[in-house]
């Protein structure tokens, strides 16, 4: 059974985790905990985090919390989760919109 390596464990991350939730509130995401899962859920505006709406990861679509935050495309707010297959869905749709740019 093949296992993935996550930023945790090859210690590349360039924040510690203590400090996710500072990093990310800088980038004008919200962070409530969740009451019933006890998860710091992830939201894109204060607006969501009213309406209950947690950010999704852009390449998967799961619910976004602190534990399976991976990454924050440049200059925008689509995160994406820790599986680096979803990171590489920004990847190609950048290269994508360079080449018929």
């Amino acid at each position: 059974m093949a296992q993935t390596l996550f930023l945790e464990k090859t210690n590349l991350s360039l924040v510690k985790p203590i400090k996710v939730k500072d990093v990310l509130k800088t980038f004008g995401l919200e962070i409530e905990k969740d009451n019933k899962s006890g998860e710091d859920k992830i939201y894109l505006s204060e607006e969501d985090k009213i309406n209950e709406i947690p950010a999704k990861c852009s390449g998967c679509g799961i619910e976004m919390s602190v534990g399976n935050f991976g990454h924050l495309a440049k200059g925008s707010k689509l995160i994406y989760c820790k599986n680096p297959v979803c990171f590489n869905h920004y990847i190609a749709l950048k290269k994508i919109k360079e080449k018929t740019s």
